[in-house]
């Protein structure tokens, strides 16, 4: 192949992509798994429902409820069981992810080699 003298190594543009790209990644699955716990929480009064929340920094993210009972309907105590939601809502975000990120992080990577930025 030849060169047609215009530069073609795009791997710096790609490097610094990488954070902006994980960040994207972080934000979509952390909402998503606060949307789908939302939406699968059993219903009394519908606080538990309404209080499921995503935040992000960065690279991290944490999906969860700031209601002191949430941990309880979860996992069930000895006088009721468990009505799990939070973790089959990340464990149907991971699995969702798990298919979709190598296609997601392979077009990122190509269009900043191409592009020289995403």
């Amino acid at each position: 192949m030849k060169n047609s003298g215009r530069g073609f190594n795009h791997l710096p543009a790609v490097i610094a992509a990488m954070p902006r790209m994980a960040h994207e990644i972080v934000e979509k699955a952390t909402t998503d798994v606060a949307a789908n716990a939302a939406a699968t929480a059993p219903i009394d009064t519908g606080a538990l429902a309404a209080s499921y929340h995503a935040e992000i920094e960065g690279d991290r993210g944490r999906a969860g409820s700031n209601m002191e009972y949430a941990p309880y309907v979860e996992y069930g105590t000895i006088h009721t069981g468990a009505q799990p939601h939070l973790v089959p809502a990340a464990e149907r975000v991971a699995d969702a992810l798990n298919r979709a990120a190598p296609k997601a992080a392979t077009d990122k990577i190509e269009k900043a080699a191409k592009d020289g930025r995403t």
